[in-house]
């Protein structure tokens, strides 16, 4: 099956079957017809090309693999040693930029998808845990944002002019650039529930705290397609709720406030909806809701067991 066309409900998320195994799929929201496009088993860090026509994502075995939405079989994309993780497409969809790391340190790659060759940008400190990670590009394709055990850096896509932006020494990650390339959002702190939402201009002043009362434990902040808006997901009473936040920091709100855990969220291309996770108990299923929160319903059926990860298309070009 041919899962190229475009859909303004087009979304990739990882899933089971039964006696079929787990992987990717893709499919519509529309009529509700799901594809596997890849089976390697545990795999993560899927992302959508910009074109809307490739996903790549990381294998159980560390390694990364791009598969075209044509219906021919997944590649290996040939990457230096080490465990990769994080895949982001540049902007015009010919390279990718990863994390990739060692026992100890993790630093930042470029891939050229078509050619193999891949390019180190960064070279951490062998004793500094965790090294560089999450690497986001600019709109514009000409720098590479990432996060680090100090902070949150930037350097030219050539790997020139490397700078921190953030000053204070704190680890920082979950990066996500604003459409029109002017900020930077982050997670800073140490541990999963001990991180703070941020917003710093892409020149490294006009630091913002967003959220500062709500749970430590965010996750994942996503700009609006509009760059007016921050979705991300934050522990509330032992459970995982999705807020919205504008850029300011000013009007905080709770889309899902239920009891259920929902996260692993993404902004359609026209930023009306929002496709997400939610999970009671040992079950995942994938929703669709409005941007005000309403209007949620299921669009993953009971074929498909323990979704995660949705990923909403780019908008077709």
């Amino acid at each position: 099956m041919n899962t190229s066309a475009g859909s303004s409900g087009r979304i990739a998320f990882d899933a089971c079957e039964a006696n079929a195994g787990c992987g990717l799929y893709v499919g519509t929201i529309e009529d509700g017809n799901f594809t596997r496009v890849a089976t390697h088993g545990g795999i993560s860090d899927h992302v959508w090309s910009p074109d809307g026509d490739r996903i790549a994502y990381i294998t159980q075995d560390t390694r990364l693999r791009v598969v075209r939405l044509d219906g021919s079989p997944p590649t290996l994309v040939p990457t230096t040693e080490g465990t990769s993780t994080q895949p982001a497409w540049s902007p015009d969809g010919k390279k990718l930029a990863l994390a990739v790391g060692g026992e100890k340190t993790t630093d930042i790659f470029l891939v050229d998808v078509a050619e193999s060759k891949f390019t180190k940008l960064t070279y951490s400190d062998s004793t500094e845990y965790y090294g560089y990670r999450t690497p986001a590009w600019s709109p514009d394709g000409r720098s590479i944002a990432f996060g680090s055990t100090d902070g949150v850096h930037l350097v030219d896509a050539d790997g020139g002019n490397a700078r921190r932006l953030t000053t204070e020494a704190a680890a920082a990650d979950g990066l996500s650039w604003s459409r029109d390339g002017k900020q930077i959002a982050f997670l800073s702190g140490t541990g999963i529930t001990e991180r703070k939402l941020g917003v710093i201009n892409s020149d490294g002043s006009g630091r913002l705290a967003i959220a500062p009362d709500l749970s430590p434990a965010l996750q994942k902040p996503a700009w609006s397609p509009d760059g007016s808006q921050l979705a991300f997901f934050a522990d509330v009473d032992g459970d995982f709720e999705i807020f919205v936040v504008n850029g300011d920091g000013t009007g905080l709100r709770n889309l899902t406030n239920n009891n259920v855990n929902d996260y692993d969220l993404s902004w359609s291309p026209d930023g009306k909806r929002i496709v997400f996770v939610s999970a009671a108990g040992q079950s995942a299923d994938v929703y669709v809701m409005n941007a005000d929160g309403s209007e949620a319903k299921r669009v993953t059926g009971e074929a498909l067991t323990n979704e995660r990860a949705a990923a909403w298309a780019p908008a077709s070009r």
